[in-house]
């Protein structure tokens, strides 16, 4: 699987399924544009299996079908963001909260 894909060609190889992508291009507001599938299934799990066993340095996940109901999302890269944004700030420790 080292092909690069555009999203339009994830979608339509792996309808309803789970997909890691690594070394994704996105677009000004972090949708996937393109990139190399390195896992896929209908299994949520597995794909967070090969996740930590391959420890990409630049993923993200896409579903490609209609969200489960009730299916809820853990964001972990923008809390790390925020971490990081706060403790770039003057006078501020990482573990500083700030009204925005």
């Amino acid at each position: 699987m080292d092909e690069v894909l555009t999203r339009s060609e994830i979608e339509s190889r792996y309808p309803s399924e789970w997909i890691l992508i690594a070394d994704p291009e996105v677009d000004q507001h972090l949708q996937v544009v393109r990139g190399r599938v390195v896992c896929h299934s209908k299994d949520r799990d597995e794909v967070d299996r090969k996740a930590i066993e391959l420890r990409p340095q630049h993923a993200a996940y896409l579903y490609t079908g209609k969200m489960p109901e009730g299916t809820e999302m853990v964001l972990p890269y923008a809390a790390a963001e925020r971490r990081h944004r706060r403790a770039a700030r003057p006078g501020l420790s990482a573990g500083t909260a700030v009204d925005r």
